[in-house]
C-alpha cells in the first residue's frame, strides 16, 4: 500500500457568515455613518419578488428557499437555490434579456470585466425600514450630468467578511473605524457615481405586449423605479 501524501485537512469556513458581506462593505463605504435600526429588512430585489408571487398563487418552475435570519432586531432574508448561476443552453431558453443587454448597454473605461452592477435603495414601508439590494441593468447619459465622479480611482480598501452579530454593529461605526475591523473583500473605488435618476431596468417582451409582467410590477413597488426601457 502506498502510503505517501496526506489527505485533505478539514479546515471548516469558521466563522459561518451570511452572503451581505459585499452589500455590507458597499454600505460601509458610501455611507459610514449609516446605522440600521430595530423593525429594518434586508433583503434583495429577487426575494420580495418571489414571496409576492407566492403569497399570489403563482407558481415557480424552480425550486427556491428564502431563510429569515434575526439579528438585534434586523430581519436578514437570504434567498438560496439549488443552482444560484443559471446558463443559457440549446434545450433552455429564457427569453432575449441578456442577449438584448449585451447588444446595447456596456461598462464604462476601466470596469470592463464586470458581470453586473449592484446598489442598494432603503425607504420606510409599513411601519418598516426596507433595504433591498438589486442589480441595476444600466443608465441613462441624458440624465446623470454633473452628477459627480468617484475620487481615489484604483485605491483599494479591504473590507470585512465578519460574523452576521458583528457585521451589523459595523455598520454603526464612525467613519474612523470602519476599515480596521475588516477584511475579505476588496473595495476598488473606481468610475464615476451615477445617478438614481438615471439607472433604467432593460426589458424584452414578445411583440403587441402592452402590459408589464409581474416582475417589472415588482419593481416599480419595490424600488420605486419606473425606468424600463
Amino acid at each position: 500500500m502506498d502510503q505517501t501524501g496526506k489527505p485533505a485537512r478539514w479546515a471548516p469556513p469558521l466563522p459561518v457568515t451570511a452572503r451581505w458581506a459585499a452589500c455590507f462593505a458597499a454600505l460601509l463605504f458610501m455611507q459610514p455613518s449609516y446605522t440600521l435600526l430595530p423593525g429594518s429588512i434586508v433583503a434583495d430585489r429577487n426575494s420580495i419578488r418571489k414571496l409576492l408571487d407566492f403569497v399570489s398563487g403563482k407558481r415557480s418552475q424552480y425550486d427556491w428557499q428564502i431563510d429569515a435570519q434575526m439579528m438585534k432586531g434586523t430581519i436578514f432574508l437570504t434567498r438560496w437555490e439549488n443552482d444560484p448561476s443559471q446558463h443559457v443552453i440549446d434545450r433552455f431558453y429564457d427569453g432575449y434579456g441578456k442577449s438584448f443587454e449585451k447588444a446595447f448597454l456596456e461598462h464604462g473605461v476601466g470596469l470592463e470585466d464586470s458581470s453586473s452592477h449592484h446598489r442598494i435603495v432603503s425607504y420606510e414601508l409599513g411601519g418598516m425600514r426596507w433595504i433591498l439590494q438589486f442589480e441595476a441593468d444600466g443608465y441613462l447619459v441624458d440624465n446623470d450630468a454633473d452628477y459627480g465622479f468617484a475620487t481615489d480611482q484604483g485605491t483599494d480598501v479591504s473590507v470585512v467578511a465578519l460574523p452576521l452579530s458583528k457585521r451589523v454593529d459595523a455598520v454603526s461605526l464612525n467613519s474612523n473605524q470602519q476599515y480596521e475591523m475588516l477584511e475579505g473583500v476588496k473595495v476598488i473605488r473606481r468610475g464615476s457615481l451615477v445617478s438614481p435618476d438615471s439607472i433604467i431596468e432593460a426589458r424584452t417582451r414578445k411583440n403587441g405586449s402592452k402590459s408589464p409582467s409581474g416582475d417589472e410590477s415588482t419593481s416599480i413597488l419595490v424600488l420605486q423605479d419606473e425606468s424600463h426601457v
